[in-house]
């Protein structure tokens, strides 16, 4: 193991959505090495379910699941107005699957077998993303001042001193 990439996930909560109890078990394994905290999902509907529910910095899901596949549980979430990113994991490596998955909503693509440190450098850069849009929604609003309207208030103490 790399120690350097045995941290690269720490304090990323990571949900990821699979069928497959192999995929999700190493998917899990390699994130949780990384220092990722991890939950899982069996099927779409259940993922949808966890997703509102947590507080989740990313998900991944699988694409080709019985009974709702990972398109429809894209759509759903987004009409939930999910805004969290989630990254699409197909066996289908072919262009048009990630072009399909792109303008579905995914943020990102990534084929299986999972490559792990394509996994954690996506994960991270992600995540990363996401946590920085958080914090920058959350400062109160005197700590962001509106760049617009700086010069007009330079501008308005400027001329109070010349009535």
């Amino acid at each position: 193991m790399n120690p350097r990439t045995d941290v690269d996930l720490k304090g990323v909560n990571v949900l990821v959505v699979d069928d497959a109890p192999d995929n999700r078990l190493l998917v899990s394994r390699f994130l949780s090495i990384a220092g990722a905290t991890v939950a899982t999902a069996t099927n779409a509907s259940e993922g949808i379910s966890i997703a509102l529910g947590g507080d989740f910095d990313l998900v991944l899901m699988d694409i080709q699941m019985p009974g709702m596949d990972g398109y429809e549980a894209m759509r759903r979430l987004r009409n939930l107005r999910y805004t969290v990113p989630v990254v699409a994991l197909t066996a289908h490596a072919m262009g048009s699957e990630r072009s399909r998955c792109l303008a579905a909503g995914f943020e990102e693509y990534l084929t299986k077998p999972i490559a792990r440190a394509h996994l954690i450098e996506t994960v991270k850069r992600l995540a990363l993303i996401h946590k920085e849009a958080i914090a920058q929604s959350i400062q109160p609003a005197d700590t962001q001042p509106d760049q617009a309207q700086q010069p007009a208030r330079r501008e308005e103490s400027q001329n109070q001193g010349h009535t």
